[in-house]
């Protein structure tokens, strides 16, 4: 493999390859940590991907804090609803 030189510029095929590649790493979202998402997602925003937050819709409030949240991420407890940041105690036991 050769190194690259400060001349060296993506080409608009390097960009459609590294846009595809991104897109491909979603398939393994649920198994990268949250700081690896978290990643990702800045990555895809500099590509102008779409992005797994892209699809979800706040329109939940937490109980607890009142904050918004998304069934996705929200917990459901005893006919609450929690925030990401307000785990309910008892919850999963």
């Amino acid at each position: 493999m050769s190194k690259k030189t400060a001349e060296d510029k993506l080409t608009l095929n390097d960009l459609n390859q590294l846009r595809e590649w991104v897109d491909q790493m979603y398939w393994d979202w649920d198994r990268m940590s949250s700081s690896g998402q978290e990643t990702l997602d800045k990555i895809a925003n500099k590509l102008n991907l779409e992005t797994i937050e892209d699809d979800y819709v706040y329109n939940l409030k937490c109980n607890n804090c009142g904050a918004m949240t998304c069934a996705e991420k929200a917990f459901f407890y005893k006919d609450e609803t929690f925030c990401e940041d307000c785990c309910p105690d008892g919850y999963g036991e």
